[in-house]
């Protein structure tokens, strides 16, 4: 648990460091305060909070995590990570590494042949079920090099799938079977 809230903080930290503090100020304070009680992550549609099973409906990141981001479109989403990226980095971090921190793992969809609703994932999940996704990716792609390992149950349990570093179009047997991912 400690290596993951670790990686999330230098993450923050690289955020920080390279979007100064415009990515929190974003986030309306009343956002916080209407998330369920249940659940500790926010999720936004531009500056509107959504239910958090609705981000199954858009095209999103987590990068910000409890902070999850949703967008129209793939494009929309693209066209935020660019601007977030394009920013400048103090001498002293390297783009680099400050960049290899935001960077997701995996896209999957909601669909066969990487169509449909996707999702931008830079760390694994427990469980799918609270963003919506249980049972519901079709097909994925690994980015910048990641390993997904995919779970049907939660809590990285039960039956282990594992590609590699491949594309899948179709998940055969496995499609809308996967309620955790965990990365090699």
């Amino acid at each position: 648990m400690s290596e993951c809230r670790g990686r999330r903080f230098r993450r923050l930290t690289a955020l920080l460091v390279l979007t100064g503090t415009v990515a929190f100020a974003a986030v309306p304070a009343a956002a916080v305060a209407r998330t369920h009680a249940d659940s500790t992550v926010v999720v936004l549609l531009g500056n509107t909070v959504i239910e958090p099973r609705s981000a199954l409906s858009y095209d999103c990141h987590d990068r910000d995590y409890p902070i999850i981001r949703c967008f129209r479109s793939p494009m929309e989403r693209a066209q935020e990570q660019a601007a977030v990226a394009s920013m400048s980095v103090p001498s002293d971090y390297s783009t680099a590494e400050a960049l290899a921190l935001l960077s997701p793992y995996v896209r999957w969809y909601r669909d066969a042949g990487f169509s449909g609703p996707s999702f931008e994932a830079y760390d694994p999940y427990r469980d799918l079920g609270p963003i919506g996704w249980d049972n519901q990716i079709s097909s994925f792609i690994p980015l910048n090099g990641g390993h997904p390992v995919w779970w049907t149950g939660s809590n990285f349990t039960s039956t282990r799938w594992d590609w590699g570093t491949g594309s899948v179009a179709n998940l055969g047997l496995a499609n809308d079977q996967f309620s955790s991912v965990s990365k090699v």
